[in-house]
């Protein structure tokens, strides 16, 4: 098994409801309180499917993970769509203002950018599971379907 994030909270009541390729461990290595997510399968991205050609790369396949160059794309092509960012201000995987940067130079026109919301969260990546979070993190969905869905 490979370490996924050193995360311990204490979440009981959540772990039912929490899906992924993960699991709660207790170990004696950890310095916070209760467990550590680890990864289940170290082999969970063997099949990753690296064909997908992206619309600003004249056809060149890119050999990292970039779904800006998309955004922007369908956002353009669809200038009625909606976007909903959400980020915790304690993630290592999306550092603190990397997202905000990433989403300033998104390739759209003003009134276009009017259209992407940005949500921050006491938490790390998985804001969803950070209990300080879940109500903020559910409302922010809430509001941006209803206030989409007309």
């Amino acid at each position: 098994m490979g370490i996924l994030a050193p995360r311990r909270s204490v979440i009981e009541d959540l772990v039912s409801n929490t899906r992924g390729p993960f699991e709660l461990v207790d170990n004696e290595y950890s310095f916070l309180d209760r467990a550590d997510l680890v990864l289940i399968d170290p082999g969970l991205y063997k099949d990753w499917d690296q064909t997908h050609v992206q619309p600003d790369t004249n056809g060149q396949k890119v050999p990292y993970a970039n779904v800006l160059p998309d955004v922007s794309y369908a956002m353009t092509t669809n200038p009625k769509m909606k976007v909903l960012v959400q980020t915790g201000y304690f993630d290592l995987a999306c550092p603190y203002g990397t997202v905000k940067h990433a989403i300033d130079h998104l390739n759209i026109t003003p009134e276009l950018r009017r259209n992407v919301r940005l949500e921050y969260y006491e938490a790390g990546h998985m804001m969803y599971v950070h209990p300080g979070s879940m109500g903020k993190f559910s409302d922010d969905i809430k509001t941006f379907i209803e206030e989409n869905a007309k």
